[in-house]
């Protein structure tokens, strides 16, 4: 798959004095459906991720702090940053992500298929060999 696939983007957000009103009214701007969100908040510095996926197509969003994205995809490399609430990346299968996160930071995910343990290709030698 080529990095070119992926799409960074933002999501509206509407700001009010005393909190701000996330919208997302087309799906159609992810690529993808969604069958399943998850949430990641990081007190810490920390990498998470480290791994690609056969068949799931991922929309990270930024919804608080700093967050770079690193991508492979066995021949080429892509960094991206998420520094403002709303930014987001969608992220095709079978390309290698990981996230460096800033303290404080705190990512929604927005994926095309439910949780399956068999999906995830963990060991970056193993995935080289499948692209």
């Amino acid at each position: 798959m080529s990095l070119k696939n992926i799409k960074k983007f933002d999501f509206q957000i509407v700001f009010q004095p005393t909190s701000s009103f996330w919208v997302i009214n087309d799906l159609s701007l992810l690529g993808h459906p969604v069958k399943r969100i998850f949430f990641n908040k990081s007190n810490e510095k920390e990498v998470r991720g480290n791994h690609a996926h056969k068949e799931c197509w991922q929309t990270l969003v930024c919804l608080e702090g700093k967050i770079v994205l690193k991508f492979k995809n066995g021949k080429e490399e892509m960094t991206l940053k998420l520094e403002a609430k709303g930014e987001a990346v969608t992220m095709p299968p079978m390309i290698w992500g990981s996230q460096k996160y800033e303290k404080k930071s705190y990512l929604m995910v927005l994926c095309s298929h439910l949780y399956d343990p068999e999906d995830y290709i963990k060991d970056y030698k193993n995935y080289l060999t499948k692209v």
